[in-house]
C-alpha cells in the first residue's frame, strides 16, 4: 500500500490517498488538481472517502468526492451530524480561525465560504473496513472535537487528523472537550503499539510512543 500526501491551502491540512492494486481510499478530501491528476494518471479507482472529523479545513472536498465522483463518505455519528451545520464544521468562522491560526497559513489569499456537507455512513464508537488486503480500524477519539476518530490502518499506520498532532491538541472548539481527551482520546492511543508511525491532520509525521511521552 502506498500513502500519498497532499497538503491543501486551508490551513495547512493533509489530505491522504491511500492506493493499493488500481484502487484508492481518500482521508479528509479535498479538491486538488493534484488529487484529481494522480486518480486519472494512474487510473486509480477511488473507493471510499473517510473523515477523521468535522472540521471546515479536512471537509472541502466531501461535496466534490460524493457529487462528481460519487463516492460514499464514512465518518463518526457525531462528525455526520456536525458537517451539516456551517458554525459545527467552522466553515462560519474561517477568516476568524485563519488569523488566529497563521503558522498554518500558506496563502493569505484563500477563503472559504461557509458551507454545509452530508456523510452516506457513519458509525458510533468503533467500526471496521476491509480494503485490498488491509484492515482499516475507525475508532471515536474525542477531544478536539466530539466528532473526531483515529484510523488504524494494519496496526501500522495511524491518521490521527487533528486527536494527535506534533503540538499540543486544541479542544476549545465548539464541541471539544479536554475531558474527553484525556479521559477517551489518550487511553486508546496510549493501548496501540507505541511503534506506529502518526500521520496527523497538519505537520509531518511522527511517532506515536514519542509524541505520548509529553501527554501526562
Amino acid at each position: 500500500m502506498e500513502i500519498l500526501t497532499f497538503t491543501t491551502p486551508y490551513l495547512s491540512s493533509h489530505t491522504y490517498l491511500l492506493t493499493e492494486n488500481g484502487h484508492a481510499l481518500i482521508i479528509d478530501p479535498c479538491e486538488m488538481e493534484e488529487i484529481k491528476d494522480v486518480l486519472q494518471k494512474e487510473g486509480l479507482q477511488l473507493d471510499r472517502a473517510l473523515l477523521t472529523h468535522e472540521h471546515d479545513d479536512h471537509i472541502t472536498g466531501v461535496n466534490w468526492v460524493r457529487g462528481t465522483l460519487h463516492v460514499p463518505v464514512l465518518c463518526s455519528a457525531a462528525c455526520a451530524h456536525n458537517i451539516q451545520d456551517p458554525r459545527l464544521n467552522y466553515s462560519y468562522y474561517f477568516e476568524l480561525t485563519k488569523s488566529a491560526m497563521q503558522e498554518l497559513v500558506v496563502d493569505e489569499s484563500v477563503t472559504l465560504a461557509p458551507f454545509s456537507c452530508e456523510a452516506d455512513e457513519s458509525f458510533e464508537v468503533e467500526t471496521t473496513i476491509r480494503w485490498q488486503g488491509h484492515t482499516l480500524l475507525l475508532h471515536e477519539t474525542p477531544g478536539h472535537s466530539r466528532g473526531c476518530i483515529c484510523i488504524l490502518v494494519d496496526d501500522a499506520a495511524l491518521f490521527t487528523g487533528d486527536t494527535l498532532l506534533p503540538v499540543p491538541t486544541a479542544t476549545r472548539y465548539k464541541t471539544g472537550s479536554r475531558k474527553d481527551f484525556n479521559e477517551i482520546a489518550v487511553p486508546y492511543l496510549r493501548s496501540l503499539d507505541p511503534a506506529l508511525t502518526v500521520y496527523p491532520g497538519h505537520y509531518a509525521p511522527f511517532n506515536l510512543g514519542e509524541r505520548l511521552k509529553s501527554e501526562p
